[in-house]
């Protein structure tokens, strides 16, 4: 029964030995394989080499940057997102206002044609409406992109600086 695998081709559970606590302030355990000792010469010297520090003399600068890069992007996230609602809650008051005085015409018609004619009108707006509101948005996306390439290109700019200076 040791060596029985289920329909998945899993060995039994009860081989499995019971999880052992680590210490990870320890280095920890190296993996090495009974099959290929290349292998493990290999992953030996990758661990050996990750070891080693790295230069470090620009880190400070480039953590200053992308904090104040982060600031930036995230402020100008802020004013978009102000902007966006903005827009939208216009749009749709505008919208309301304009449905509203449809039902209005709608009430007061007196014949078929009558409705077809407001159905007519309304259609006609809402469609301008909706397609002048696509092109604002598109607008103000196409702004919020140029802003946020000048803010990247800033901070770039900043961090060019910051490192030629050390």
């Amino acid at each position: 029964m040791a060596g029985r695998m289920d329909e998945r081709g899993h060995a039994e559970r009860a081989r499995q030995q019971p999880f052992a606590a680590r210490d990870y302030a320890q280095e920890p355990a190296r993996r090495l394989s009974d099959r290929n000792p290349r292998r493990d010469e290999r992953d030996l010297a990758q661990d050996n080499a990750r070891a080693e520090m790295p230069d470090t003399r620009h880190v400070s600068a480039l953590n200053d940057a992308f904090v104040t890069a982060f600031e930036r992007g995230a402020a100008a996230m802020g004013e978009n997102l102000r902007m966006y609602q903005d827009e939208t809650v216009r749009f749709v008051t505008e919208r309301l206002e304009h449905d509203t005085q449809a039902f209005e015409e709608l009430g007061k018609s007196r014949s078929i044609f009558d409705l077809l004619a407001v159905q007519h009108r309304w259609l006609n707006a809402t469609t301008r409406a909706y397609t002048d509101e696509w092109v604002r948005l598109s607008r103000m996306t196409s702004g919020a992109t140029e802003r946020a390439v000048g803010h990247a290109r800033a901070a770039m700019s900043e961090t060019r600086r910051t490192l030629a200076d050390d």
